[in-house]
């Protein structure tokens, strides 16, 4: 299982990474909302554990842009 971490405590996210790996899941990790370029990167993962205080991003007004781009068809 594939699991991104989206998280600005950087402790909190070293301990979920110890957790998580010794459980053999595959781990990454972004410390804010800044990093991530692409919402396409979000269709490689199983789960996905949110930080919904990001400094200046709100992490609930991303999961609605997330939701938002998945309601819409792609059209080719």
């Amino acid at each position: 299982m594939k699991i991104l971490i989206i998280e600005d405590n950087i402790s909190l996210v070293a301990t979920l990474k110890d957790v998580l790996t010794s459980n053999n899941y595959q781990i990454d990790c972004l410390l804010s909302l800044e990093d991530i370029d692409d919402y396409i990167i979000l269709n490689s993962y199983d789960l996905i554990i949110l930080d919904l205080m990001l400094g200046k991003y709100n992490g609930f007004d991303f999961l609605k842009t997330v939701r938002d781009d998945i309601k819409t068809p792609i059209i080719i």
